[in-house]
């Protein structure tokens, strides 16, 4: 696992790279695990990696921070604002050890930095979000599965294509908002969403509702397009039926690219 040194902490991440190798410059999608959980189980849970070797490009999995307590070296989270846990109450810059990753990957590696994509699960949702409102300038595209805006100027990420991927019977981030067994009161999602729309000058509205599942595509004027997929039956999870969250991520994210 490549270690990035930040201020006085030693941060983790790891770099899947894809099989054949290219001298191209390549994209590189962000995944931040979810609150409780480890960079490598998220690897192993969404099997982002086995895309990236299909597509050929890189896969980064910032590890968050653990508590001190015995026996929770395994359990991270990151400081997404109120959410969540050590990373929070140890005040942790998380937006500038994703910012340092990146900078840390390019220097070895042939980064395309016009395709850095940032995607998250749960309290790793939130502080994808929260990224991208602080680091505009670094983000092509945002996807959140299973979180909401926990903390962040979302005006500043205007130009940022944003997909939201939530089950409307979540009941760890409640759709409609409301305390979760974190003891966190999360914002509700539709109230995230017209958020971010707000000035992006929405002018058009495409529903499709299908086995269950709603996708929104809001088309926008003033700002970069903004797409929903909300799952009836579905709860806290990274989606795998009837939703792929991994493929509706790289789907969304790849035909995006920051203009300079």
């Amino acid at each position: 696992m490549p270690t990035l040194s930040y201020y006085t902490q030693n941060r983790e991440y790891l770099l899947h790279k894809p099989a054949r190798a290219s001298n191209k410059k390549l994209a590189l999608m962000i995944m931040a695990h979810g609150g409780m959980g480890t960079a490598k189980h998220f690897e192993e849970g969404t099997k982002m990696s086995a895309i990236a070797d299909s597509e050929g490009f890189m896969v980064a999995y910032p590890q968050g921070t653990a508590s001190k307590a015995p026996g929770m070296e395994d359990q991270r989270t990151w400081n997404a604002g109120k959410c969540c846990g050590a990373a929070v109450a140890l005040k942790v810059d998380d937006s500038k050890f994703f910012a340092g990753m990146i900078d840390d990957i390019a220097a070895s590696h042939p980064l395309d930095r016009a395709r850095v994509y940032v995607a998250g699960m749960s309290n790793g949702a939130m502080m994808a979000l929260r990224f991208a409102c602080e680091r505009p300038d670094l983000v092509a595209a945002c996807v959140v599965n299973s979180g909401t805006l926990d903390a962040g100027d979302t005006d500043r990420m205007q130009g940022i294509p944003y997909l939201h991927i939530h089950g409307k019977k979540d009941q760890n981030v409640k759709f409609l908002g409301g305390v979760g067994p974190s003891g966190v009161n999360y914002r509700p999602v539709p109230e995230t969403i017209d958020k971010i729309l707000a000035v992006r000058g929405t002018n058009t509205k495409d529903t499709q509702h299908v086995s269950g599942v709603e996708r929104v595509t809001y088309a926008c004027t003033l700002g970069a397009q903004v797409n929903t997929v909300f799952i009836d039956e579905g709860e806290h999870e990274w989606f795998v039926d009837p939703v792929s969250s991994t493929f509706e991520a790289w789907s969304f994210a790849k035909r995006f690219k920051k203009v300079a």
